[in-house]
């Protein structure tokens, strides 16, 4: 089931949701659908526009569909069938143009049974089983989200209430998209990327789909068929997550709250999102030089540490330094190196030694400096139990000097979500080099005389030699006023508080779920995913929607469709000025129309007049294109010379055979009403389900039942006015044979021939009922009227039978005669075309 915004954040209160992922992103179906009709408004006049199919569909031995300039509208996804165990959809393309004739055989040849002329008002539907990719989609390898029609099972076009013959002539369309190429059957929707914040860099990711609810199998239901794609990413650095089930408690991800227009939401690592605020944060400190991740997904805690930057010690002109030097000969007295130093600028380097690391609440900052200072020791004194021993003595020390800096800040925080802010803990400071008394004695040369070493010579004994006293002096304490001058300069008034101020303090969350968004998941077409609505739970939640990005917009309507003549006012969403407004004419079934009808600079179109709106059905692209960006989107608009149809338009039954009629109409909320519109009427009619009439059996000497009846049955719009007509014939025992015996589809001429029982006959009389198209000569040649725009015309040829009683026969003819070549070249397999 869907649930509202604060039932989803109480369900993440209790622990993260990403079932060991970086991110889980989840796409509405309806704007997903949008994104797939820019592609295909895109496709057309490119190689990738799928071309008017043609095809013959057997059914079984004695009967097949004929698909003549069958037009495929945009792919439609639907999650009725959508479990989170797979990956699948139910996908959806209308039949939009084009017809379709049923054939029989009848002996050695095929008849017609039935023809059904299709516009975009309520024409079949190929449906499909679509598996999206199950295997994980690389980001290095471009990360495309797409849709492959090749990966496709259960094919079924809504052609007949038969199911089987509802999936043979789908099996054709599971043929025909594997032998498609890559550019005819994909449909790409957008691209995981890698982003440019490596802490926050997806690796790979793999697809699911998800239902919105039980409701989205229920056709009844207004939920029927709404759902989400969801792409669960892994980020570098981190393994693969496992997929939730359809038995677990992952619930349907965009909220239902009323008025919101929820269609897409984000779920982050909190840890990862928490690593990348801090150093992004900490990054000003050091001058922007970025972190690099060094946790691993074994890791308890994630941690980052800096590729580059500094923070710019200055020089000091005089500052003090005074260590306590404890040796180790016996009776030493207490000796003091006192003094001042001068010290350059330096730069305390962060490469490798600043290090972010984040766990739970807490934040840590570590700073290891290495780092060389450049120090001139000014002046030196020496004290012995508090009296000084000789004067200045900084000549003994090898000015000026570079010393090797080792220090460790570390700095903690407690992570305020609420507050979006690090609020400082404490911070401590760590000599990693040892102090100057603790620094290891210096090795000198053994006493000529006692071949001792000097610490171990006791003192009153030191002092009385001279080349003792002498290495002590000119070794050893500098030794020890090296070691206090690095102490000295890490402790100094210029390092230690320049380090305080800029980490002892509260940073505020640096960067924003939205820019990982942005960069993470891109949509074609311009489309983006946008909002502000973030919380932090266990989980970081992004709730927004898919809509265009502030530098494309997107026409309103996206895929009008409107009667000819009419008008429709164009607009861009979100509002853009600066516009330049164009209209060119598409392909729709077997020819481009002519006239596309024209759009003012204002983006009002106006369609073509009903005359001039060839088939029934034009197909034209507006476009608007910004004059300062260049930025341009189009919509697709189909204009309808006709806004009511009717499907079959003429079927041949048998006696109590049913056939349920279908109607369809520009507004949905149109009433309809059907009526048989002939006198006397034969079947009957409820609702729009016509049943064929039935006969009794011929008894002697009474009139013999009529060898066929036809019924006109009418369909009206009551808002419009507008009507239709089917005709529908009831064969009960025609006796005459009529096949084609020459024919030329250019000259619209069609010869017919007429057999009893297997012998030709010349003697019939041809007539063209209905009031049809066309005129037949006497010897049965049929000339189609071009100016007549009727789809189909019934033939009918009679002979006098004698004691036999009339001889009737019946031929059902699609027209135009050339927009259904293939099914003359099966109705007349010899000559077929003839040019």
């Amino acid at each position: 089931m869907s649930y509202s915004l604060q039932q989803l954040l109480e369900w993440m209160n209790g622990k993260s949701r990403l079932f060991g992922w970086g991110a889980v992103v989840a796409l509405d179906r309806q704007r997903i659908n949008r994104l797939l009709a820019q592609d295909f408004i895109k496709r057309f006049t490119t190689a990738s526009y799928l071309p008017p199919i043609n095809q013959s569909v057997p059914l079984d031995s004695a009967s097949q569909l004929l698909f003549e300039h069958f037009l495929l509208d945009a792919p439609r996804l639907s999650f009725e069938n959508a479990e989170l165990n797979d990956a699948k959809a139910r996908l959806s393309m209308d039949v939009i143009a084009g017809g379709h004739v049923r054939l029989l055989k009848k002996g050695a040849h095929w008849t017609v049974k039935m023809i059904d002329r299709v516009t975009p008002l309520g024409g079949p539907r190929l449906r499909l089983d679509l598996s999206l990719p199950n295997v994980p989609g690389l980001v290095g390898a471009g990360g495309l989200i797409y849709l492959d029609l090749r990966n496709s099972s259960n094919f079924t076009l809504d052609i007949s209430p038969i199911e089987e013959e509802q999936q043979r002539a789908g099996s054709y369309f599971s043929q025909l998209f594997k032998r498609l190429p890559n550019h005819q059957r994909t449909y790409p929707l957008g691209n995981i990327r890698a982003g440019v914040d490596p802490l926050l860099q997806a690796k790979s990711f793999k697809i699911r789909t998800q239902a919105k609810s039980a409701a989205a199998r229920d056709a009844r239901s207004a939920d029927y068929g709404e759902g989400a794609v969801l792409a669960f990413i892994c980020l570098q650095g981190a393994s693969l997550g496992t997929l939730p089930g359809a038995d677990s408690d992952f619930r349907y991800l965009l909220p239902n709250d009323a008025g919101k227009d929820y269609s897409a939401t984000v779920l982050t690592d909190r840890p990862r999102v928490d690593l990348s605020y801090a150093c992004q944060a900490v990054n000003k400190v050091i001058g922007n030089a970025g972190f690099r991740l060094t946790s691993v997904a074994t890791d308890s805690v994630v941690s980052a540490v800096a590729n580059g930057g500094s923070l710019r010690v200055p020089g000091s002109s005089s500052s003090n330094f005074s260590v306590p030097i404890t040796l180790p000969n016996p009776g030493a007295p207490v000796i003091t190196a006192a003094g001042y130093y001068t010290c350059r600028a330096f730069d305390l380097q962060a490469k490798d030694q600043l290090k972010v690391q984040v766990h739970d609440n807490e934040l840590t900052v570590t700073w290891d400096i290495r780092t060389s200072a450049n120090v001139t020791c000014e002046s030196l004194w020496v004290s012995m139990d508090g009296e000084y021993v000789g004067g200045n003595q900084s000549g003994i020390v090898a000015n000026p000097l570079n010393l090797d800096i080792r220090l460790k800040a570390v700095s903690r925080y407690r992570i305020n979500r609420a507050q979006n802010v690090f609020e400082f803990v404490s911070m401590t400071f760590e000599d990693t080099r040892s102090a100057a008394t603790d620094v290891a004695p210096w090795t000198a040369r053994p006493d000529p005389e006692t071949t001792a070493n000097w610490w171990q010579v006791p003192w009153d004994d030191l002092i009385k030699s001279p080349g003792l006293w002498l290495q002590m002096m000119l070794f050893i304490v500098p030794t020890y006023v090296v070691g206090a001058l690095m102490v000295a300069v890490g402790k100094g008034p210029d390092m230690r508080p320049l380090i305080e101020a800029q980490l002892k303090k509260n940073f505020v969350f640096s960067g924003s779920i939205n820019t990982f968004v942005d960069e993470s998941i891109k949509l074609n077409f311009g489309q983006a995913i946008q909002g502000d609505e973030v919380h932090i739970k266990h989980d970081v939640g992004f709730f927004g929607q898919v809509n265009p990005a502030l530098t494309h917009f997107v026409l309103d309507p996206l895929e009008p469709r409107m009667a000819a003549g009419g008008t429709q006012q164009f607009s861009a969403v979100p509002a853009a000025a600066n516009l330049r407004w164009t209209v060119e004419a598409l392909q729709t079934g077997v020819r481009t129309a002519s006239n596309p009808g024209v759009i003012d600079q204002k983006g009002k179109y106006t369609a073509p007049a009903a005359s001039e709106v060839e088939n029934g059905m034009t197909r034209v692209r507006v476009t608007a294109t910004s004059t300062v960006s260049n930025v341009s989107s189009s919509a697709l608009v189909t204009v309808l010379s006709d806004t009511l149809s009717i499907r079959p338009l003429v079927e041949i039954l048998t006696p109590g055979e049913a056939l349920q009629l279908t109607a369809g109409t520009l507004n949905a909320s149109d009433s309809l009403t059907w009526r048989i519109v002939n006198a006397p009427k034969h079947g009957s009619l409820v609702g729009s389900t016509y049943t064929a009439p039935t006969f009794p059996e011929p008894v002697q000497g009474q009139p013999k039942p009529p060898a066929y009846v036809v019924d006109v049955v009418e369909v009206r719009n009551t808002q419009s006015g507008a009507v239709r007509t089917a005709a529908i014939v009831t064969d009960n025992n025609v006796s005459i044979s009529i096949n084609i015996s020459d024919l030329n589809l250019q000259q619209g001429r069609v010869e017919l021939q007429a057999s009893i029982n297997g012998e030709i006959t010349h003697d019939a009389e041809w007539t063209v009922l209905l009031d049809g198209p066309g005129s037949i000569s006497a010897d049965g040649v049929y000339v189609a009227d071009p100016a007549r725009e009727e789809r189909f015309v019934l033939i009918e040829s009679k002979e006098d039978g004698g004691k036999y009683g009339l001889w009737t026969g019946l031929i059902l003819l699609p027209l135009p005669l050339l927009d259904y070549t293939q099914t003359y070249d099966v109705l007349h397999p010899v000559t077929g075309f003839d040019a």
